[in-house]
């Protein structure tokens, strides 16, 4: 009894997995993704969300730290002198 249902079990692995293989091949001829694309794409999209989120924490941050500073610090340059001429137009 315990060869026959190893048999039964291992047959029907290999049909789930034919089945998938197939599924697969669908998908793909069909130029849709497929559930192992959308889990990649899931986990690449919480990597980026997870950059992202570092990179406002670190703005907010350097936004806080320049607030606290004594404003004479925070005085913008002055623009540079326009020395040079526009060139002619030929015509």
């Amino acid at each position: 009894m315990g060869d026959s249902l190893n048999r039964q079990l291992s047959e029907m692995q290999l049909a789930h997995r034919q089945l998938s293989e197939w599924a697969q091949a669908s998908l793909a001829a069909a130029n849709l993704p497929s559930r192992s694309d959308i889990e990649a794409l899931d986990e690449r999209m919480g990597r980026l969300e997870d950059g992202l989120a570092q990179l406002a924490a670190a703005v907010s941050q350097l936004a806080l730290a320049l607030a606290q500073q004594p404003s004479t610090a925070r005085v913008s340059p002055a623009a540079p002198a326009r020395n040079r001429k526009p060139a002619k137009a030929v015509g």
